[in-house]
């Protein structure tokens, strides 16, 4: 009788500095579906299509997932790829048998599903594979339906868990919602704090494994919802994707949402009593799916390949913790400032033993614990645990200090609109130009930018967004009506304002500052112009690389219509082109190699990456220089 009675008396002190949680849960009116879902869709789609590759992750994502596809069409159509022998087993990420430990070959998996059949219909019907700036556009389609998909699992996994009894507040006056309401407003609160957040909005919108991440985050948070009483299903549930994790980001995630899940099963009450079916299920699927992607990558790719992808993961790099807190305060933000505001609430009432509170901190425990000892290739920047964080905001919001929500209000309201207001400023430099210093600073920040006019569809774009955002101001100010999502919906709105404004009216600009505009267009001309001299195929003319020239190998696969020779084990391609990245153009250079383009990024101001394109007059091994 006595722990009833401690809980019952913890529960009825939870609001005694703040207005009862009962009565703010009075609010817990769900959005409107219609209207949660176009904003989801509109902030998953903008900066997808239309635009060319980034620098970092975005082009790494496109060029590993375009080398398995095209060894996946020279083995399925018998292409003239296969007489060059480009092709690998795509179990291990590569690019053309070059390992790539920082990637795992899930999302290449993904994209090969959606991207291969349309590449058939594509060589049945035209005769040619789908155009380049098609392919990168439907690799990052991939990384958005993840999103999407992860977004939605998210909502569905805070529903169920604030539908648990120990996760409604108290309600003394009998006027808060019943159980179904609020669970779906949890749901739209977790969903709004997850398009809030500063740290992830550019990285979910790139060709890497962020949003597939997400995604398992997600998951792994829906398992643990349903644990209680479906231990067995939610078990497989989180053992695939702990899997997933390992074949997504690689070893630093399953061991940081593996650490969580284990000590949340530990320290949650209702996770404790099911937790030897949940773990002994979760392992057994986990064992299954990584022994065996371990067996197939052995026997098809072979052990050496295998082996260097592991090495690549195990590492271990201390991460300074002020270099960390630097980090995640404005990759967090503003999730962080309410995870603190509902971490002293609970203190304070003593209200840190309820059991979805509990295993939403051990999730996060397990990855700032990973993160710290920078296990794997763990960086502050990399583990970004929205999904738990944007989970337990959702419920901080709660009992967030009205002064947290006037701080939220106002930082969104100047940050987003003064943003808004510079990118429309140097939208009207880049096409009148005027302001005359912002078209004397573009000359700095894109060099070479050169546009005719603005097209109709970005200007009805950009004005009915900036009218969105005026409108949600006004509704703030006005304060008609009382919702529990209210204090974060500027910050939502404002990202989502700042992100779509950038992709549409900026993107000439934003391709030049992040892209490979200075580089692409002279490096494509020029390797199908003597392509036509030589008289061969776009199938047939490989474009060799050093064999260890990472940036080189990418350029090609990730913004050419040409294939990538394979310099592991296939050094006798007959390529006509050799490309490769150097500070310096002459330097070594074979007689039968006739220099024919230098190029580099436009804002490369340095000569490290200056890339440089030769045509092999005499086929000739190019790693033996």
């Amino acid at each position: 009788m006595r722990a009833p009675t401690r809980l019952r008396e913890a529960l009825s002190r939870w609001g005694e500095t703040r207005p009862l949680p009962g009565l703010a849960a009075s609010a817990a009116r769900p959005i409107p579906w219609p209207l949660l879902l176009g904003l989801v869709l509109a902030f998953a789609l903008a900066g997808v299509f239309g635009r060319g590759p980034w620098r970092g992750d975005d082009i790494q994502g496109i060029a590993v997932a375009s080398s398995l596809i095209q060894s996946l069409l020279s083995l399925l159509a018998g292409s003239p790829l296969s007489s060059i022998d480009t092709h690998s087993g795509g179990w291990i990420p590569s690019l053309a048998g070059q390992v790539v430990s920082e990637e795992g070959p899930l999302l290449a998996w993904i994209a090969a599903l959606l991207i291969v059949p349309l590449e058939l219909a594509s060589l049945a019907l035209t005769g040619g594979r789908i155009p380049i700036d098609v392919f990168d556009d439907l690799v990052r389609l991939v990384s958005a339906s993840c999103l999407v998909v992860g977004l939605y699992a998210l909502w569905r996994a805070t529903d169920r868990m604030a539908r648990r009894r120990e996760a409604r507040p108290v309600d003394p006056l009998g006027i808060g919602p019943d159980a179904n309401a609020f669970g779906r407003t949890m749901g739209d609160c977790a969903v709004l704090l997850c398009m809030a957040c500063l740290g992830s909005v550019e990285r979910w919108h790139e060709s890497g494994s962020t949003s597939i991440g997400f995604l398992c985050q997600a998951l792994l948070l829906w398992a643990l919802a349903i644990a209680p009483e479906h231990p067995k299903r939610a078990g497989y549930m989180a053992g695939s994707v702990l899997a997933a994790f390992l074949l997504s980001d690689g070893l630093e995630s399953l061991l940081a949402y593996g650490l969580g899940a284990a000590l949340a099963l530990a320290l949650a009450p209702p996770l404790r009593l099911v937790w030897r079916v949940f773990a002994a299920k979760a392992g057994l699927a986990l064992l299954g799916i990584v022994l065996g992607w371990l067996l197939m990558a052995g026997m098809v790719e072979g052990m050496a390949a295998l082996q260097s992808w592991w090495l690549g993961q195990f590492r271990m790099q201390w991460q300074s913790p002020l270099r960390s807190l630097n980090e995640w305060a404005w990759t967090w933000w503003p999730l962080w400032p309410i995870a603190l505001a509902m971490l002293i609430q609970a203190k304070r009432h003593g209200l840190l033993r309820l059991p979805h509170l509990l295993a939403l901190w051990a999730m996060l425990a397990g990855v700032l614990l990973v993160n710290l000892l920078g296990l794997g290739q763990a960086t502050p920047s990399k583990l970004l645990p929205i999904a738990p964080l944007a989970m337990l905001c959702a419920f901080g919001l709660l009992s967030i200090p009205r002064n947290l929500t006037s701080l939220l209000d106002w930082f969104a309201v100047v940050v987003f609109t003064a943003l808004g207001v510079f990118i429309w400023l140097y939208w009207t430099a880049m096409y009148f130009q005027f302001p005359a210093n912002l078209v004397a600073r573009l000359d700095f920040l894109a060099p070479g930018l050169r546009v005719e006019r603005p097209g109709l569809p970005e200007i009805l774009i950009g004005v009915g967004v900036s009218g969105a955002w005026l409108g949600l101001v006004m509704w703030r100010i006005r304060r008609t009506g009382s919702h529990l999502w209210r204090p974060v919906a500027l910050s939502a709105g404002g990202l989502a304002l700042a992100w779509i404004l950038l992709t549409t009216l900026w993107l000439p600009g934003i391709q030049i500052i992040k892209g490979y505009e200075g580089s692409v267009s002279g490096l494509n001309a020029i390797l199908h112009r003597n392509a036509e001299q030589m008289k061969r195929p776009i199938e047939a003319a490989c474009v060799a690389t050093p064999e260890n020239d990472t940036a080189a190998k990418l350029l090609v696969l990730a913004t050419t219509d040409f294939s990538l020779a394979n310099n592991g084990p296939y050094r006798k391609s007959a390529c006509p082109f050799l490309l490769r990245t150097e500070p310096t153009a002459q330097r070594q250079l074979p007689a039968n190699y006739r220099l024919i383009w230098i190029g580099r990024r436009a804002t490369e101001r340095r000569e490290r990456e200056r890339y440089v394109l030769f045509r092999v007059e005499e086929p000739m091994n190019p790693a033996a220089r």
